[in-house]
């Protein structure tokens, strides 16, 4: 009989199991890092000890159970409950009201927040002796949360003190959802675990890694909606059982959750904060094999932003047998790094990138890598990016070691360079106005009305803020404007300009930084306010009359680190003292509001709140100045001196009087003051004074003869050549013109080749020359590819049709023209030609019969026209093609370049031609590109055009089907697919042609790219850090995973 019960025991309990295990995986309890000895547990239990485990979890519904009442009881829970009746929870009342907890009514998109609050904890009595000679006992609380549709883990742990009760702790938990829909979006439930120390040596910080759960509980999403309805709820504690022991329930914690909707205030304030990187400088080994000219450092900021920085040829220098090259260059990124409460000094993102990425380049070869992390803003960056005007916080600094790659072969380490990584708040932020009260408290208010009734005159007694007397306002913020060297973007000025002119204005005028306030830009032209301060400091108006006497002269402000960037006066030159008593120049650099257009000769002193009191002459100052406004007008028509007294003299007594000069200015309505009006008619000057002032006066308003600037030709001029034939020239294809030039097939253009084509066939001077050889050759490679030929040319079309827009339809047409012409060769071929000329060349060589020539005949005009019109090609362009080819051989034989240049014979003309045609074919590379990076089968693309009689299509249809599987257009010309696939320009494309271009260049690249994959993977490289391109690295990625 008790084999019996034993039996069906067992068969229950396994059945029991397999009930638990199905709920399990129903309601998807993922036990994470922190339950680990959990999980490990459950792994190693058979199945009674499962089944043990899941009775509470099942007892409720089991129907299996019902009516059963021989379920084991642990002691422990008994000493539990009897604890809990003999010392009842001491839990604080609850805190929230009926409206507090109700869901408030609002979509799922509104934003929540629930407080989940750990009011008190409370174990068993034995549990309790148990834990008390642990070290450290800590409750921990994992909250699953919703960001962005992932879920993601927040763990916020809280010391108990050895289970005393009363232990608390709230925490917030925000998302975008609603109250009733949180059981339905969160994937969890919250868990509540009991970690102890295990030993005496575990630190007295409360980290997770350093205790082991000892304890743990979840609240059902159940009792998370009843406490949100009710209040406080009762979480058990199970401890951590044995193989072959059962759970038992060691402990509670008092839980109450409260839900309120997210005010504004309460949201975080994201500010958008960039990274910021300088590089300052690169060492390395002066045994290196390299050209200093020729290396250059891409910096990669972002998915698809790089900056290419080269190192200066000044200020170099050798420290410890190493060579150091300064580089000096600093850049933002495009897209925010951080994102961050500042006002909080809470980190909301970031960094992203992780990572940034250094490469170090010599013409077209990689010379070495280097990563650097980038860090996490900490408390202090946050708090010195809050500081008003602060252009940026330096993050880190750092010493990269720049690992060799193979080609370098100079060992593991090519070399280090210094970078420093900032933060910078791109966005302007308006400063904050000085402090004026306008409101005073209670207490100032008193005191100043006491002041006011007692003694209202005394110095001593006014209040520090209002130096004026309280019962005077402070003076209002004056206005002003600079004229600047250069343009400066709104960027620059929100940022390190306007922290640099802060710092230097308000040192010059020994004022508070926080006074100047920068208005606005408009072009060359910077507005700012000077704004009140302290007493003890100079008032606006003040503080820049001050500032237009430094402006004018040579102070402290013209040798600051500012004076660059302002357009001071040049003093090392001084021009003569002006004679008539103006205290500064004529056209000053700067303006006060209330100043007239036409007053630019007006004395500085002279601002909108009224002319600074005249000298005790102050009449022979106003004649001075309508002196100097008649000579403005002398000087402006054009008139001698001497023809323009005798006209002011009326009567002809030798004196032009005053009265006569004031209502001649004012008959040509000129702007005069009231004072000017009511000077004494009876003063005047005679004809020598007339010159004396007038010569005096020429000389003082001389301008300054600065040395003249070296006259460098315009980038049109460099461009365009300036004769006839050389345009005539560049009407040529750049595919003929480099086949032309490039007699051997190397692919590249030597210095000599150039110089020599750019002075004896485009008519360049020596300097134009030179400067169109740089602008191709802007790595210092030594030699101009087909690529940078081509973007020269591309340049001077541009400026012709710039010129000449009509010239765009001629290009095009000698274009096309030319481009039927190379279909008299074929494409070049690696296999060495046989004696019988297969093809295109057999057809040439028969039409060439015909006319009684061979091959090997001297191509002539004539014989070139009528071979071209029996093969029904353009033959127009027979007699340019063979007269350029002729004067370029000739220009580079003139040059030592080659040899005297032997008879051109069709064989020959036909090899220039199919060098020219494989050079269009490579206009296919980006197309190719595009679609070998897509992953697509260009078969299956094409299918409807194969199946076609004439297997054709047109360039709209290739677009689209190209664009419906997925590949990128944006880098492909469409002129460029059209000019090698369309020869005849039948805006049709051969759609076989284009197939087997394809699969050529899938053959030609896909080898290069897989063995590049295999070598990144011997040297542990990312594919991000070679290259840009985040699809070029995700097709190698993929390469490197096939390698494996």
């Amino acid at each position: 009989m008790a084999d019996g019960s034993d039996s069906g025991r067992a068969s229950r309990l396994e059945e029991l199991a397999k009930r638990a295990r199905s709920l399990r995986a129903q309601l998807d309890r993922r036990v994470r890092g922190e339950v680990q000895g959990v999980e490990s547990y459950l792994d190693r239990a058979d199945l009674s000890g499962v089944a043990a485990a899941s009775l509470e979890l099942i007892d409720a519904a089991d129907p299996l159970r019902a009516g059963h009442g021989d379920a084991p009881a642990a002691a422990c829970e008994k000493t539990m409950r009897s604890g809990m009746e003999t010392a009842p929870i001491s839990a604080p009342e609850p805190r929230t009201s009926s409206s507090d907890v109700l869901p408030q009514p609002g979509g799922a998109g509104r934003q929540k927040r629930m407080n989940l609050t750990l009011e008190a904890v409370e174990l068993a009595p034995s549990f309790a002796a148990s834990m008390a000679k642990r070290i450290q006992l800590l409750l921990r609380c994992i909250i699953p949360r919703l960001e962005s549709g992932t879920v993601t883990q927040e763990v916020v742990v809280a010391p108990c003190e050895k289970g005393r009760p009363g232990s608390s702790l709230s925490m917030l938990h925000c998302g975008h959802s609603s109250l009733h829909l949180v059981n339905t979006t969160l994937a969890e439930q919250p868990v509540l675990q009991l970690l102890a120390s295990h030993g005496t040596d575990c630190p007295q910080t409360p980290d997770a890694e350093s205790f082991v759960p000892v304890a743990s509980g979840e609240i059902p999403w159940l009792l998370w909606e009843e406490a949100m309805r009710r209040g406080p709820v009762r979480v058990s504690l199970l401890a951590a059982a044995g193989p072959h022991e059962r759970p038992a329930v060691v402990g509670c914690v008092l839980v109450t959750v409260r839900n309120a909707e997210i005010g504004g205030d309460a949201l975080l304030d994201t500010s958008p904060i960039h990274l910021k990187v300088w590089l300052e400088n690169f060492r390395f080994s002066q045994s290196l094999p390299t050209a200093l000219e020729a290396v250059y450092i891409v910096a990669k900021l972002g998915r698809d932003q790089e900056i290419v920085a080269h190192l200066a040829k000044e200020g170099q220098y050798v420290e410890g047998g190493e060579l150091v090259a300064p580089i000096a260059l600093s850049a933002v990124a495009e897209e925010p790094c951080w994102r961050v409460d500042v006002d909080r000094q809470i980190l909301v993102s970031g960094p992203v990138p992780e990572k940034l990425f250094l490469q170090v380049w010599r013409g077209q070869e990689l010379l070495g890598l280097a990563g650097l992390p980038v860090p996490v803003l900490t408390k202090k960056d946050m708090a010195g990016l809050s500081i008003p005007g602060r252009p940026c916080v330096e993050v880190t600094s750092e010493n990269l070691t720049v690992a060799a790659t193979a080609a370098t072969g100079t060992g593991d380490t090519f070399g280090v360079i210094r970078v420093k990584v900032c933060a910078e708040m791109v966005s302007s932020r308006q400063l904050p106005s000085p402090a004026v009260d306008t409101v005073a408290p209670e207490k100032d208010l008193l005191v100043r009305s006491l002041q006011q009734e007692l003694v209202p005159t005394d110095p001593e007694n006014i209040h520090p803020q209002y130096p004026h007397g309280p019962h005077v306002d402070p003076p209002p913020p004056v206005s002003a404007c600079v004229e600047l060297t250069a343009p400066l973007s709104n960027r620059e000025v929100a940022t390190w300009f306007g922290h640099l002119f802060r710092q230097t204005v308000s040192s010059a005028l020994k004022i508070s930084p926080g006074r100047i306030h920068i208005a606005s830009i408009d072009g060359l032209m910077l507005m700012f306010e000077i704004r009140s301060g302290r007493s003890d400091e100079a008032t606006p108006s003040e503080a820049a009359e001050d500032f237009a006497r430094q402006i004018s002269s040579e102070s402290a402000l013209a040798h600051s680190e500012l004076a660059p960037f302002l357009a001071l006066p040049r003093f090392a030159a001084k021009v003569p003292p002006q004679e008539f008593g103006s205290s500064v120049p004529l056209q000053s650099r700067i303006s006060l509001p209330g100043e007239h257009s036409a007053s630019c000769s007006r004395p500085l002193a002279c601002t909108a709140y009224g002319p600074v009191p005249q000298a005790p002459d102050g009449l022979e100052e106003m004649l001075s100045a309508v002196r100097e406004r008649l000579f403005e007008v002398v000087l402006a028509s054009g008139v001698e001196p001497d023809r323009a007294f005798s006209v002011l003299d009326r009567d002809g007594d030798g004196i032009v009087a005053m009265g006569d000069v004031v209502a001649l200015l004012h008959h040509l309505g000129l702007p005069l003051t009231q004072e000017v009006l009511s000077l004494p008619v009876q003063a005047g000057f005679s004809e020598a004074d007339f010159r004396r002032h007038f010569l005096c006066w020429l000389q003082s308003n001389q301008p300054q003869q600065l040395p003249l600037a070296p006259a460098y030709p315009s980038w049109e001029d460099l461009f365009m050549p300036h004769q006839a034939a050389g345009e005539r020239c560049l009407l040529l294809p750049d595919f003929l013109l480099f086949a032309m030039l490039d007699r051997e097939g190397t692919g590249q253009l030597k210095p000599g080749i150039w110089h020599a084509f750019a002075s004896r066939c485009l008519g360049l001077g020596k300097d134009a020359a030179f400067a169109t050889y740089s602008f191709c050759d802007q790595h210092d490679l030594g030699a101009v590819s087909y690529r940078d030929f081509r973007r020269y040319i591309a340049r001077v079309h541009d400026l012709r049709v710039q010129r000449m827009p009509e010239a765009a339809m001629q290009l095009d047409a000698i274009c096309q023209d030319a481009r039927a012409v190379l279909e008299l060769a074929e494409l070049p071929t690696v296999a060495v030609q046989t004696v019988q000329e297969p093809g295109r060349l057999a057809a040439v060589s028969d039409a060439l019969g015909r006319r009684g020539c061979t091959l090997d005949s001297k191509a002539t005009p004539s014989g070139l026209e009528e071979l071209l019109s029996d093969l029904r090609l353009p033959s127009h362009i027979a007699g340019s093609l063979l007269r350029w080819q002729e004067s370029i051989s000739v220009a580079l034989s003139s040059y030592g370049l080659q040899a005297e240049p032997p008879p051109l014979t069709y064989r020959m003309l036909l090899g220039i031609l199919r060098a020219s045609r494989g050079l269009v074919q490579t206009h296919l590379d980006a197309l190719c590109g595009a679609c070998m990076l897509s992953g697509i089968e260009m078969k299956l693309v094409l299918d409807f055009a194969l199946r076609r009689p004439t297997q054709a299509l047109s360039a709209e249809e290739l677009a689209g089907a190209l664009m419906a599987a997925g590949v990128d257009l944006k880098a492909v010309d469409p002129k460029d697919v059209l000019l090698a696939l369309d020869p005849h320009g039948c805006k049709q494309i051969f759609a076989p042609d284009l197939i087997k271009l394809h699969e050529n260049f899938l053959g030609k690249f896909e080898g290069l790219l897989s063995k590049m994959a295999g070598c990144i993977g011997d040297r542990q490289l990312s594919p991000d850090q070679l290259f840009p391109d985040g699809r070029l690295a995700s097709f190698v990625s993929t390469r490197q995973a096939s390698c494996r």
